[in-house]
């Protein structure tokens, strides 16, 4: 796992093997069902459903777990819309200790926040350009250090972050948001249609959902699989999205989809965490062994930024659905 990634940080007990990496094999919905009911190894039905679109759920390799907090956790696979999903999902305990005990890195944010920063005036002027109906007030959800709020204000919006996780931000009042954007938090949740409808009740009638998740069938999970800077199995990103399986989350949840993007950032995109992965993963590595934080994150971030360009130019001649971001602008529906 890229240690970039937050989510590096799982205490393990020493001399301990890394886990495996676990790769997420493209297997159509026919052949997963064929596999199952001939019993070979590795493949099982699990019982639990699809969190996206309720479809019947897979192993996607029986052998490849993690013991973390006293469970053992593997990955399952929709055998519809290919969802991925942790096996079995942590209990409110469990993510309490995940994100109050150091385990996720709040200073890799801090340190991080100037690339954040452009990153979000990135993703406004994208926004623009598509002429994105944003009207004037934002909420920011799951925003973390603000940000993106913050990014928004300076190009005259009237944005606020809310953080139900951290506690940042006042709670919002329902239906008194023209726009939602919730970047990089869905895939947190241990209840997806919850969380969106929550996001669904803080929005006007007609109002704009932008959510933005990890491309659950991008190159870097083809590729890579778990050790892809975007993966984070199994407590910290608890679901690998599909396109297929987001949009019928979405209109369970009161949403109606407008546009479906796929995307390349400056903290994963196919040059830097694919192609030059490994080179990328020493640098990275240096930001949690040293006292210069703030140095090697610049750093780090300027190079990034530089392997963004080569990215989003070879982007241009590959298919979109490789790309490392998925993102789908909805409406909402009374």
């Amino acid at each position: 796992m890229n240690s970039q990634s937050p989510a590096k940080l799982f205490p393990e007990p020493e001399g301990t093997e890394p886990p495996p990496v676990v790769r997420l094999p493209r297997v159509n919905a026919e052949r997963i069902r064929e596999l199952s009911a001939r019993g070979l190894e590795g493949v099982h039905e699990s019982p639990v459903r699809c969190p996206a679109c309720g479809g019947s759920c897979t192993n996607v390799n029986f052998s490849e777990q993690w013991k973390l907090f006293g469970e053992q956790y593997t990955l399952v696979r929709c055998a519809d819309c290919q969802t991925v999903s942790t096996f079995p999902l942590p209990s409110p305990q469990v993510l309490n200790e995940v994100y109050s005990s150091g385990t996720f890195a709040y200073q890799w944010y801090r340190d991080h926040y100037p690339a954040k920063f452009l990153d979000s005036l990135q993703r406004l002027f994208e926004l623009r350009r598509e002429r994105t109906p944003l009207g004037k007030r934002i909420l920011d959800f799951g925003g973390g250090q603000g940000y993106f709020s913050a990014a928004a204000r300076m190009l005259g919006y009237q944005s606020e972050t809310f953080d139900p996780v951290l506690g940042s931000g006042r709670p919002p009042a329902p239906g008194s948001y023209d726009t939602v954007v919730s970047l990089h938090v869905l895939e947190h949740s241990p209840d997806p249609a919850s969380t969106l409808e929550q996001m669904h009740r803080f929005l006007k009638p007609g109002g704009t959902l932008c959510l933005v998740v990890p491309n659950g069938l991008s190159q870097g999970y083809e590729k890579l699989g778990s050790a892809w800077t975007w993966a984070q199995p199994p407590l910290i990103h608890l679901h690998h999205f599909t396109e297929q399986g987001l949009a019928v989350l979405l209109r369970r949840t009161g949403f109606e989809l407008s546009q479906v993007s796929f995307h390349e950032r400056w903290d994963a995109n196919r040059v830097s965490d694919v192609a030059m992965a490994k080179m990328f993963a020493k640098l990275d590595s240096a930001w949690g062994s040293t006292r210069t934080k703030r140095l090697v994150a610049t750093r780090n971030s300027l190079l990034r930024f530089g392997t963004l360009m080569l990215a989003e130019a070879w982007s241009r001649v590959t298919p979109s659905s490789a790309l490392s971001e998925l993102r789908i602008i909805a409406t909402h529906r009374p």
